[in-house]
């Protein structure tokens, strides 16, 4: 078990295919946010991720935002890596996130370069990187008390804009934001939700 790094999800209605994927996290703290549920799935998601996580429910969809920042308030680890049900990484990608968040002191997220295609990618074990004004915050290791000390998402934002949003107060700060370019992430196209 990685044991400074939890990673965080929040669930919409999403598809037992995409559950099925989060078997990649089986080797971290594993926190998920269900929305819009009775609460019921939690069993069936044992059944199919067959690992140890902490499981949280709305029965009201409340947003990424909201859902993002009640998630963040149960981290108790050093970092944790932000992501979506979508997301395909590997734990080598992850740990070249970690050494990158390392790298200085200032850093407050990292973020791995997104493939359109599910191609493989032979990693170095150093990362490769780059200091940027904007990462995709669709998957990003972030320094939790720096976080906790700006603030993750504005709650005012249901779904739409919130990274940008986040991304100005980011830059408004003394913080950094890397790129790592031999770190992979791949989102997958395919919704991460059912529709009714």
């Amino acid at each position: 078990m990685k044991s400074d790094i939890t990673v965080i999800l929040t669930l919409y209605k999403t598809p037992k295919s995409k559950i099925k994927k989060l078997k990649q996290y089986k080797n971290f703290k594993t926190i998920l946010f269900d929305q819009d549920s009775d609460g019921l799935i939690k069993n069936e998601i044992k059944k199919i991720l067959n690992f140890n996580f902490k499981y949280y429910f709305s029965s009201k969809n409340i947003g990424l935002s909201k859902s993002s920042n009640f998630l963040l308030s149960k981290v108790k680890t050093k970092y944790c890596l932000f992501t979506q049900p979508d997301i395909l990484i590997n734990e080598k990608s992850i740990n070249l996130l970690k050494k990158a968040i390392k790298i200085r002191r200032d850093v407050i997220f990292v973020a791995p370069t997104h493939n359109k295609k599910n191609k493989s990618k032979k990693l170095n074990n150093l990362p490769k990187y780059a200091i940027v004004r904007n990462l995709k915050a669709a998957c990003m290791l972030c320094d939790v008390n720096k976080l906790k000390k700006i603030g993750f998402f504005d709650d005012d934002f249901f779904f739409y804009w919130e990274d940008v949003y986040l991304m100005k107060k980011v830059n408004k700060t003394n913080y950094k934001m890397i790129l790592v370019h031999n770190a992979t992430a791949f989102h997958d196209s395919s919704k991460s939700s059912e529709n009714n």
